[in-house]
């Protein structure tokens, strides 16, 4: 019908109608056995979804509000371990993607150190450059666009530099416009762990540090921007891209089946009703009201002050410093020197610069420290939008204009 028709005829609609509604219930089933909740009253829950996260949290939805680290000394907890999830004593973990590669039969073994030989101290320089997202980044095939910067890709090359013992401080290198909030905050956490561990980080501004540029920044023990960096924009942005109109004038016609209220709230076939609206300004608010307090207690500021200088606004590297979201001006040298200072090191000295995430060649064809599948690759991506009709690649447009490709459109974004 896809090919003959612009709307469901009955029989179609019948057949999806039944097939989601059997779906959604053995999804419904699964999480009341899973959850010990009744199914009828999760299915009350459904037509309010998505759910705050307090909101999860009473529902009985999901237990605690937390992070990578925190679910893995849970886990640790349970199983009679060390609490710290990345501490000595903590139970041992293997990745999959390690376990397949420790099962092949090609690793090589370790080169044990040379007595005597003393290592330079080093300064870990984590570059992240481009829109942040949630998982892996990489290049974006489709809508053609910057290489974005993964959430979980930061994050490991942060632990990684937290583990070396040769490292006396991390400079967290940032040109980026700000993305996805979760990705955001899981390179936020970990930053703010490093600090935790005793290892001074400094951030150091480029063209732009932006929203969710800041927001990875302001964990660091010092930041270093450029006079005329491009910072703040304390802020949330939301919503979707409503195509509907552009469809029917190429003569693509789209219809839908769902579940409950809000199934298709994200649906680029029509706006937000008030309910749904209001809905997503609640959560952007949360998010906000997260984006300043942790403003407030990074920079040690009051929260009234950060609110003067928040609401999405931008600012000059040079004003920033004025308005104490940054401590000095300068550029990436500045910053490495800074980095000596705080580690306790001579600052004239030469001292070993190792960036993370590596780009040797070897970096490129290994697993990234990450569960997050792949991105498909460039001619995968064209290859497949080729072998898409008109009707697939709108849908497309829609997913990437929706989701986690698009900077500002679709998704919670700093």
């Amino acid at each position: 019908n896809m090919f003959t028709q612009d709307r469901y005829t009955e029989p179609h609609r019948e057949a999806d109608g039944r097939l989601i509604e059997s779906l959604h219930a053995q999804v419904l089933a699964a999480i009341a056995e899973s959850r010990g909740v009744d199914a009828d009253e999760l299915d009350v829950l459904v037509d309010r979804a998505p759910l705050l996260r307090d909101e999860a949290v009473a529902a009985n939805l999901v237990d605690r509000i937390g992070f990578r680290d925190e679910a893995y000394a849970r886990v640790a907890e349970l199983t009679g371990g060390a609490a710290e999830a990345d501490g000595k004593d903590a139970p041992p973990r293997l990745f999959l993607s390690r376990y397949a590669k420790a099962t092949a039969g090609h690793t090589l073994p370790e080169v044990p150190p040379l007595p005597g030989l003393k290592h330079k101290p080093t300064i870990a320089v984590v570059t992240m450059a481009g829109p942040i997202v949630s998982g892996r980044g990489g290049p974006s095939a489709f809508p053609p666009g910057p290489s974005s910067v993964g959430g979980d890709t930061i994050a490991a090359a942060l632990r990684e530099a937290a583990a070396d013992d040769d490292v006396a401080a991390v400079v967290l290198r940032v040109d980026s416009p700000g993305g996805a909030v979760t990705g955001s905050e899981t390179i936020w956490r970990e930053v703010a762990r490093l600090r935790e561990a005793g290892k001074p980080v400094v951030a150091s501004m480029g063209a732009v540090a932006a929203s969710g540029g800041y927001y990875v920044s302001m964990a660091a023990d010092h930041i270093v921007a450029n006079a005329g960096t491009i910072t703040g924009s304390i802020g949330v942005v939301t919503g979707k891209l409503v195509t509907r109109g552009l469809k029917e004038r190429l003569g693509v016609g789209s219809d839908a089946v769902r579940t409950n209220e809000n199934a298709d709230a994200w649906s680029a076939n029509q706006p937000f009703t008030e309910a749904q609206h209001a809905h997503v300004v609640a959560e952007a608010d949360l998010f906000y009201t997260d984006f300043v307090e942790r403003v407030a207690d990074g920079r040690n500021l009051p929260v009234e002050a950060v609110e003067q200088v928040a609401r999405g606004r931008i600012w000059t590297g040079a004003d920033a410093l004025e308005h104490g979201l940054v401590d000095e001006l300068g550029g990436l040298r500045t910053a490495v020197r800074r980095a000596k200072v705080l580690a306790g090191l001579d600052p004239d000295a030469t001292a070993k610069v190792v960036n993370y995430p590596g780009s040797s060649l070897l970096d490129h064809v290994r697993p990234k420290a990450s569960s997050q599948p792949a991105a498909a690759s460039l001619p995968e991506a064209v290859a497949a939008l080729l072998g898409r009709s008109l009707v697939g690649a709108l849908g497309q447009v829609e997913r990437s204009m929706t989701g986690v490709s698009a900077l500002w459109l679709g998704d919670y974004r700093f």
